[in-house]
């Protein structure tokens, strides 16, 4: 959320966010220089002799253009065949601007922006039908990012490992958005990403199939809040939680609201005070919600930090618990078998 767009309320928390970090950075003493871009005096160097290599008598490229004069339209041959070899490219795919790389990358963003590409849609008039998004390799370069987040794109941060991107990561948000979106069919080299059910899926697949819970899934569908929720014979809780299609794997208010509200159904129904550990313990939920102005936390930005959202989702899940619990008596008797397992673990 962009700064004019939130209220003085999550203004100020933002700021103090930002001053607990700007501390914790100040308290390690580093003393780095983090500004790129510019070579060192030894890079320089390095190119000196290129200042002297045209004369009239070695002017021209092998195709005949006069270096001397501005570019071809693809580029210098020379040039295209040594980036074919390092690049490992065929030379018809590669063109060689006159241009730095972001003068270069904004002209053809734009492009894409204004007309689309390869019969698509221009990004302008997909931005109007749904949230535009970007996978960023981090540690990356800020310029870029910029660029692609002033044309309202949603960063989304992909760890950059010693072999390159984590493909992993990738992979695991591709599947995250077939399940928030079921039916839709989603292809990224080659494989084909698709959730007929949804959550229930998601569920599925990391629990290693339907036979390891100990009683049928439970699926909730509200206005504004949707979960499957399940026990398995692990003490261990899992949560995987959503916002507005963005994962939170910090949770935030929005999962302790839930969990809260999970313990409070379980109990009205059996007119219990069972501890929420003993309740929780062994739950595995995938929980989405959709909330106007939402306020992330954390360094990641994949915390939920609006307290406003905590009330109404205890009452709705504790409502749609108990009720769920009075339809199923079977499962309320497996459920409160693995409460009791719990308490004596």
């Amino acid at each position: 959320m962009k700064a004019v767009e939130m209220s003085t309320l999550q203004l100020k928390q933002d700021l103090q966010n930002l001053r607990c970090q700007y501390d914790e950075y100040r308290g390690k003493g580093l003393n780095l220089n983090i500004s790129r871009g510019l070579p060192c005096k030894e890079q320089l160097d390095l190119n000196a002799e290129m200042f002297h290599v045209l004369d009239e008598d070695n002017c021209y490229a092998e195709d005949g253009t006069d270096c001397r004069n501005y570019g071809v339209m693809y580029g210098l041959p020379e040039c295209i065949r040594l980036f074919s070899e390092l690049l490992d490219i065929p030379c018809e795919n590669i063109v060689m601007g006159g241009e730095s790389c972001l003068n270069l990358m904004y002209d053809q963003f734009m492009r894409y922006y204004a007309f689309g590409s390869l019969g698509e849609k221009p990004w302008s008039v997909q931005a109007d039908e749904h949230e535009l998004k970007w996978l960023c390799p981090v540690p990356g370069y800020d310029c870029h990012f910029n660029l692609t987040e002033a044309l309202g794109f949603r960063m989304i941060n992909i760890p950059l490992l010693e072999t390159g991107p984590d493909m992993d990561m990738v992979e695991k948000r591709l599947w995250n958005y077939a399940y928030l979106n079921p039916g839709l069919k989603i292809y990224c080299n080659e494989k084909e990403y698709l959730s007929e059910n949804g959550l229930e899926d998601l569920l599925v697949h990391e629990m290693g199939g339907k036979n390891n819970s100990i009683y049928k899934l439970f699926s909730y569908k509200g206005d504004n809040l949707e979960f499957v929720m399940t026990h398995t014979a692990s003490l261990d809780k899992f949560v995987y939680s959503f916002v507005n299609g963005q994962s939170t794997e910090d949770g935030g208010t929005h999962v302790t609201g839930f969990l809260d509200g999970v313990t409070k159904g379980i109990n009205d129904f059996f007119k219990k005070e069972y501890e929420q550990n003993d309740v929780t313990s062994g739950l595995l939920v995938a929980l989405k919600i959709g909330l106007d102005n939402p306020m992330f936390t954390s360094q990641t930005k994949n915390k939920l930090g609006n307290v406003e959202v905590r009330a109404p989702i205890i009452k709705e899940t504790q409502a749609a618990v108990d009720d769920w619990l009075r339809h199923n008596p079977d499962i309320a008797g497996s459920l409160e078998d693995k409460i009791i397992c719990n308490m004596k673990a």
